[in-house]
């Protein structure tokens, strides 16, 4: 058997295959080993794998239980010290090190009431997209570069179906995720882009933000074609989501290298559960609170839209809304819950609110077209017209006055009592 050698280790995969072909080419088991370099079995079989990177310290031990010394044991030094400063120089983290889901972009869910805890994310059904996935993610592990790129409207899941697929190779160890965004996500990929070397997700959500930018576009195609056309720094897997509109937009020149990059990557992920899939689903809503609630409340199976909607709503309402859209929302709110059980909030209503509230907002002096709306005082001691009733949890009670009260319950819809 040839010598297994250190000249040829740059990276930290090098080091790891290295590791591995001395243990294959000693012959003894994980724990003879450990026992011989005076380190736990687990921590020999994580350098071999990949999923951990040791000081120099502790890897030397194991190369002498190897009986490897001298001239030979400083080689293979320097060979830690190259791949360490390689780790070093590569941009992203180690996939290993990467759990928190909502800081690649995975929706926040929907909490409900239920029984026991739950986990962080609702219980994950997969479809048919997730086999082609899965497929790319096969072929990363194959050693063959490859890209993905997700596309469907708002939160129909895509984000969430990619970060299922990293996991096998979280088991498979060795693999780091980088996602780049400041101090632009466009000049972040093209400045580091040639320091990426193999075993590197590359996630790009919200794929547009980095192909579509006129003339960036091309450059950032072009580098990405030549990052997955390059053997020696293979295997990576891009991965990537748009929406439709945006998939339009940037294959709409046939020349453009941004459509050249995205044949045969687009995945269709569906805007809906139906069929089997929609069976799978209320199987796995028995588990959890938050799916039982969405299959409650979600209309034409569109499951991950109510899942995931709920609190960018809340978002857009908290810091989004102008002061007269949340008046009319708050009018809305306020009417839903004093209401008689399923009765509809009408339209006239809310036309109502929507002009007392543009009254009292833009034009406060002329709020006295409506009195019975309470008027309050702020911080700042400055009278204020407020241009919804006030309510509490103890309902009806608390509005502003009865006059207040026959406005909002005026129209039929939402008897007040």
């Amino acid at each position: 058997m040839a010598e297994v050698g250190p000249r040829g280790i740059r990276t930290r995969a090098d080091l790891s295959a290295g590791l591995k072909k001395l243990r294959a080419q000693d012959g003894r088991s994980f724990d003879a080993l450990a026992k011989s370099a005076d380190t736990g079995a687990a921590t020999i079989h994580a350098w071999t794998d990949g999923t951990s990177f040791p000081r120099w310290t502790t890897p030397r031990k194991l190369l002498s239980a190897y009986r490897i010394t001298g001239p030979q044991l400083e080689g293979w030094r320097q060979a830690h010290g190259r791949a360490e400063a390689e780790e070093k120089t590569r941009p992203g983290r180690r996939l290993a090190e990467i759990t928190d889901p909502f800081a690649l972009d995975v929706h926040q869910p929907i909490t409900a009431d239920g029984k026991g805890d739950v986990a962080v994310l609702p219980p994950y059904v997969r479809r048919a997209h997730d086999d082609q996935v899965a497929e790319a993610v096969q072929r990363a592990l194959g050693g063959h570069s490859a890209m993905v790129v997700l596309v469907a409207g708002s939160s129909t899941g895509k984000t969430r179906t990619l970060w299922e697929a990293l996991e096998p190779l979280r088991a498979a160890g060795g693999w780091r995720l980088w996602h780049p965004l400041a101090p632009t996500p466009i000049q972040a990929l093209l400045d580091r882009l040639k320091a990426v070397g193999p075993r590197t997700v590359l996630w790009l959500n919200e794929t547009q933000d980095y192909l579509g930018n006129g003339i960036g576009e091309e450059h950032v195609a072009i580098a990405l074609r030549s990052l997955l056309a390059d053997r020696s720094r293979a295997p990576v897997l891009v991965l990537g989501t748009l929406w439709p509109s945006h998939h339009e937009s940037l294959c709409r020149r046939i020349s453009s290298q941004a459509r050249r990059l995205l044949e045969d990557t687009v995945i269709a992920v569906p805007e809906s559960f139906t069929g089997a899939d929609l069976a799978a689903m209320r199987v796995a809503a028995d588990s959890d609170p938050r799916l039982m609630t969405a299959l409650a409340g979600a209309e034409d199976g569109r499951i991950t839209q109510y899942v995931a909607g709920g609190p960018e709503l809340i978002n857009r309402y908290r810091f989004s809304c102008s002061p007269a859209a949340r008046a009319i929302i708050d009018v809305a709110m306020d009417a839903v819950r004093l209401a008689p059980r399923n009765d509809v909030i009408s339209r006239a209503l809310l036309h109502d609110a929507a002009r007392v509230s543009t009254v009292s907002l833009f034009s406060p002096p002329a709020a006295r077209c409506c009195p019975h709306w309470r008027t309050f005082r702020s911080p700042q001691r400055r009278p204020v017209i407020s241009p919804w009733p006030v309510i509490s949890p103890s309902g009806v009670s608390a509005v502003a006055s009865p006059p207040a009260r026959r406005w909002l319950g005026r129209v039929g819809s939402c008897r007040l009592e």
